[in-house]
């Protein structure tokens, strides 16, 4: 057994120990960067075997190690029967697993896996061609599917987004079902090499609300769709965030909001000032006894973010503005997390401190080194309600 390392250009499988390839590329500079691919080479039954190891070397050492104590143990070959399990086997055995079933977004992932099993569900993983996936996205470009909330259905074809995130989740399922031995990395090779449909950026939303947009909405809105709004206004929190909002959540007596790592999107802790506007929608709202969520509807938890960008549209098209991610010029409730940052930044308020208050990730060494007390945390929230009392309330 052995490891090979991959030529980024060509494509050859050649020695770890090469420092040039025999198309002239230079092996060490693609190890410097770390994209070098790592595959293990072995032999059963007289036939040559490639499994594909990821990026890293030592990792690609451990996995030559694990197929030489299978071989050595006799076990390799139960193992590779595996590798003739279909897309659906290896979806359903995947959508089992704890750590899946305990993903928030376990629906929108269980979903996409379905879409792709609806084309290739009975197709061999090992099997599966790049020209394979390429007719898949093209198939799901031709797809009509219901505009939800929409009187005129099935005038929506599937988002170039959509069709990549499909993709993504079901490469994700392969690499892990790689990890837990289920499978070998043949697929792999495929899905990592499949071109995505939209080009980074330029799928980017610049859509910010104006002070009147936002008076005409909020003027608009259901009172418990404009609690929403003002408390994303004074804090830059997901819609997912807020409506998960609890009460042990809002520390009352130094005026945060605390949010655990299970709370937030980037799976970190994450304190929140809460200003002088925030604190006024929150002792309008009534605290219940069968359970301990701060915003309701009609005394209920708000389960699915369902109701209120459904209420959120409502209150948008009332007051005269488009709305719509596939609208131009059209409105999400997200589009006001982007508004609270460009006012930040008007206010002059630290990135380190924006991103923070966002829960934004910190880049470079600014991570491990940059940590802000909870008073200039509140300085820069003072700051911004200040620049906001003043330009947009």
């Amino acid at each position: 057994m052995s490891v090979l390392q991959e030529c980024p250009i060509c494509h050859r499988k050649q020695s770890n120990r090469n420092k040039k390839c025999a198309c002239g590329n230079d092996m060490d500079k693609v190890k410097k960067s770390g994209k070098m691919r790592y595959w293990i080479a072995y032999r059963i039954n007289g036939k040559q075997r490639f499994e594909y190891s990821g990026t890293d070397f030592e990792q690609a050492k451990a996995s030559d190690g694990k197929r030489s104590c299978q071989k050595a143990e006799g076990r390799i070959l139960d193992i590779l029967q595996t590798s003739k399990m279909t897309f659906r086997q290896i979806s359903e055995w995947y959508l089992s697993q704890t750590a899946v079933t305990r993903l928030k977004s376990f629906q929108r992932v269980k979903i996409g896996i379905e879409n792709f099993n609806a084309v290739y569900g009975e197709t061999i993983v090992s099997s599966i061609t790049k020209d394979d996936l390429i007719k898949y996205q093209d198939k799901r470009k031709s797809d009509v599917i219901k505009r939800m909330g929409s009187k005129n259905p099935g005038t929506r074809t599937v988002s170039l987004t959509t069709i990549d995130t499909e993709i993504m989740l079901v490469k994700a399922m392969i690499n892990y079902a790689f990890m837990e031995d289920k499978i070998d990395g043949t697929a792999l090779k495929v899905l990592r090499r499949i071109k995505k449909q939209v080009r980074p950026g330029t799928n980017a939303r610049t859509r910010i609300l104006s002070a009147k947009e936002y008076h005409q909405i909020v003027d608009k809105a259901p009172d418990h769709i404009k609690a929403f709004i003002v408390i994303a206004m004074n804090t830059g929190l997901r819609l997912g965030e807020i409506r998960q909002l609890q009460w042990y959540h809002i520390d009352k007596d130094k005026c945060f909001i605390r949010l655990q790592s299970g709370d937030t999107k980037e799976k970190k802790p994450k304190v929140i000032p809460i200003n002088h506007n925030v604190k006024k929608e929150l002792e309008h709202q009534l605290r219940w006894i069968r359970h301990d969520y701060v915003l309701t509807y009609h005394g209920e938890p708000i389960v699915t973010p369902g109701g209120i960008k459904h209420g959120f549209q409502t209150a948008v098209k009332a007051a005269g503005i488009l709305h719509g991610r596939d609208v131009q010029n059209g409105l999400i409730f997200h589009d006001i997390r982007r508004t609270v940052k460009s006012l930040m930044l008007k206010a002059k308020i630290d990135k380190v401190l924006r991103d923070m208050i966002l829960g934004h990730a910190l880049l470079g060494m600014d991570k491990h080194y940059m940590v802000a007390t909870e008073d200039e945390l509140m300085k820069a929230m003072v700051s911004y309600t200040s620049f906001a009392d003043e330009n947009l309330w």
